[in-house]
């Protein structure tokens, strides 16, 4: 094997090393510990979904009318993401989410409620 070939398998696994560590998250990596947490941190695609949902709270809580209860019903959903077990779970429950905190900024526009 030639230097060339070493060197660069060594700088492109410290590149991948690297990149766990610099995955953007609304929360610190290092101090993860639940399974949510620690897959978050370990997925890309979770990472990134996970500062929209972060934007998207920030948002809510800033629009809102009651931004208490934004709060309270962030922290409801920190209980139930807890819960997941796999990465498809908790995709789905990030993508929700980030849909119904979307709401809270902007309601869905359906037809108005009907009046007997």
């Amino acid at each position: 094997m030639s230097r060339f070939n070493i060197g660069s398998g060594i700088f492109g696994l410290m590149l991948v090393l690297c990149s766990f560590q610099t995955q953007a998250t609304s929360f610190d990596c290092t101090k993860a510990a639940s399974f949510s947490e620690k897959t978050i941190c370990a997925d890309a695609s979770l990472s990134r979904l996970d500062e929209k949902l972060n934007s998207a709270y920030v948002r809510a809580l800033d629009r809102a009318p009651d931004s208490d209860k934004v709060r309270v019903d962030q922290r409801e959903w920190l209980r139930l993401r807890d819960n997941c077990t796999t990465r498809t779970c908790l995709s789905a429950s990030l993508s929700s989410r980030v849909q119904a905190l979307s709401e809270v900024v902007q309601p869905p526009v359906g037809p108005p409620p009907a009046f007997d």
